[in-house]
C-alpha cells in the first residue's frame, strides 16, 4: 500500500490528510512516530485517515467508513489531497491557515434515533414476529429514509438504535440491500435499543443474524431498570451494564442528568463521571465516563470498566412549557427549545475550553416525525423541515470550526481509546 500526506496547521494543532490505496497497515516510518497513537508501530486504516494532535485537541484516527469528522475536513480535504507532497521528505513546508476560533476545542455533536414504534415487534403484526405488516414496514422505512436524507444533507451521522422487531423485520421485508446496510455505507452507526435487560441478547442476536451488524452501542438503560426501587436501582443498573458488556456492547447512550424523573438520575444527585457540572444549562453530561458498574456505583468513573457512557439531552426536550406531554408530531417550536441547550453547550466550550473530549447530543424516535405512534403513517414533511432547520443552524457552527459530527461510538473511542470494543458497528462481512 502506498500513501501521500498533506499537512497544515490550524489553531496550534497539526492536521494531516493521508490518501491511501487499499486496506492494510501502513508502517509508521511513512508518517513519523508522533502519529502512532496506539504504539503498535503502524497506522491502520482504509482509504485515508485524518490525524489530529495539538494543544487542547484530542488525537484520533478516522477512516472514510468510520471517520472522525474534524470541522475543517470538508473545506480543506480536497485541496490538500490534490498535491503531491511526500510525507517522507523532511523539507516539506507546512503552510499556516487562519483559525477564527483560536484554541476553542470542538464540541462533538451526535444524534441518537430510537428506531421503533410503540410496540417493539413492529413492523410485524404480531408479538411472535411471524407476520410482517407491509404498510407498517413501508412507513418505518419512509421515516428512516426521510430523517437520514436530512442528516446526509449536512454530513451529520446518526446513531440508529434498533429494537429486536426493527432489526429483524426491516431486513426481512427489504432483503439484502436493506436500509441499515445503506446507512452503514454512508457512515452512520447501527446500535441496539433494549427496554428489558432480559431482551438484550435477543436484540444483539437480531442485529447480528438478521441485520448483519456487529453492534457496539446500546441504550434504554433507564427503562431497563424502571422496575427497581430507590434502594436497588444502582445494583440493577450495574447488572444491566454487565449484561450488555458480556454481549460485546461497550458504549451506552442515555440521559442521566440530575433532576430527572427516573431513579437512576436521582441516585446521582451530583451528576455522573468527572466534572459534569454543566447539565442544568446544556441538558446533558458533556464529558463521557466509564460507569463503575463493577462496584454498583454507576455515578462514578472507573477506568477498569468496559462501558463508556455518552450522554444526550433528555427526551423531555420535546415537551413545550405549555404542553402536557410530548407532541404527536415535531415542529419548529420543539427544535427552537432544543437549540437553547445546544447554544449553552457551545458557550461552555468557549468559556471553559476543556482539554478533554466533550459532546452534546439529542434523541428522538422515528415515530415523532409522523402522525400516530405505531407507524400508521409516513413522516410529515413539516417535521422533517423542522429537523432541517435545526441542523442548518448546527451546520453553521460546524462551518465555524465549533462542531464535529460523530456517532456515539466514535465519541467513546476518542474519549477512551483504550476501552476494548469487540465489535465495530460494521457489517459482519467487511474486512477488518
Amino acid at each position: 500500500m502506498s500513501g501521500m500526506m498533506k499537512c497544515l496547521t490550524l489553531g496550534g494543532a497539526i492536521l494531516c490528510v493521508c490518501a491511501l490505496v487499499g486496506w492494510g497497515r501502513e508502517p509508521i516510518r511513512a508518517f513519523g512516530s508522533r502519529w502512532d497513537l496506539d504504539g503498535d508501530g503502524c497506522v491502520s486504516f482504509p482509504d485515508y485517515a485524518v490525524l489530529v494532535r495539538g494543544s487542547g485537541h484530542a488525537p484520533g484516527i478516522g477512516s472514510r467508513r468510520q471517520s472522525i469528522r474534524y470541522p475543517i475536513l470538508a473545506d480543506f480535504c480536497s485541496q490538500w489531497l490534490a498535491g503531491d507532497w511526500d510525507v517522507t521528505d523532511p523539507n516539506v513546508t507546512v503552510p499556516n491557515v487562519a483559525d477564527p476560533n483560536g484554541d476553542i476545542p470542538p464540541l462533538y455533536f451526535f444524534y441518537a434515533i430510537h428506531t421503533h414504534g410503540t410496540s417493539d415487534y413492529l413492523p410485524y403484526a404480531d408479538k411472535l414476529q411471524k407476520r410482517l405488516d407491509s404498510q407498517t414496514a413501508e412507513n418505518m422505512i419512509a421515516a428512516i429514509e426521510g430523517i437520514s436524507s436530512v442528516l446526509d444533507r449536512y454530513g451529520v451521522v446518526g446513531t440508529w438504535e434498533l429494537v429486536e422487531g426493527t432489526a429483524q423485520g426491516i431486513p426481512e421485508y427489504q432483503g439484502e440491500n436493506h436500509i441499515f446496510k445503506q446507512l452503514l455505507s454512508r457512515g452512520h452507526e447501527i446500535a441496539a435499543h433494549v427496554h428489558k435487560v432480559e431482551d438484550t441478547a435477543a436484540v444483539v442476536g437480531a442485529l447480528r443474524d438478521s441485520c448483519g451488524v456487529v453492534p457496539v452501542t446500546t441504550s434504554g438503560f433507564i427503562t431497563q431498570v424502571s422496575r427497581a426501587d430507590a434502594g436497588s436501582v444502582q445494583s440493577a443498573m450495574a447488572e444491566a451494564i454487565q449484561t450488555a458488556v458480556d454481549l460485546g456492547l461497550t458504549v451506552g447512550t442515555d440521559n442521566l442528568s440530575p433532576g430527572g424523573k427516573d431513579l437512576v438520575s436521582q441516585s446521582c444527585p451530583n451528576g455522573s463521571g468527572v466534572g459534569n457540572d454543566m447539565w442544568a444549562e446544556t441538558g446533558n453530561l458533556m464529558f463521557p465516563w466509564r460507569p463503575d458498574y463493577l462496584n454498583s456505583n454507576t455515578c462514578a468513573d472507573n477506568p477498569a470498566g468496559r462501558m463508556v457512557f455518552v450522554n444526550h439531552v433528555s427526551i423531555e426536550w420535546l415537551i413545550l412549557p405549555d404542553s402536557p406531554g410530548p407532541p404527536d408530531v415535531l415542529d419548529g417550536r420543539h427544535f427552537e427549545q432544543l437549540k437553547g441547550y445546544f447554544d449553552a453547550a457551545l458557550r461552555y466550550m468557549e468559556e471553559n475550553r476543556p482539554e478533554r473530549v466533550a459532546c452534546w447530543g439529542f434523541v428522538t424516535h422515528i415515530i415523532e416525525y409522523a402522525v400516530g405512534g405505531a407507524a400508521e403513517n409516513p413522516p410529515e414533511s413539516s417535521a422533517l423541515e423542522a429537523l432541517d432547520g435545526f441542523l442548518s443552524y448546527a451546520d453553521s457552527k460546524r462551518a465555524e470550526g465549533r462542531v464535529v459530527y460523530a456517532t456515539s461510538n466514535e465519541i467513546a473511542d476518542l474519549a477512551y481509546p483504550q476501552v476494548e470494543k469487540p465489535g465495530n458497528a460494521t457489517l459482519k462481512s467487511e474486512p477488518k
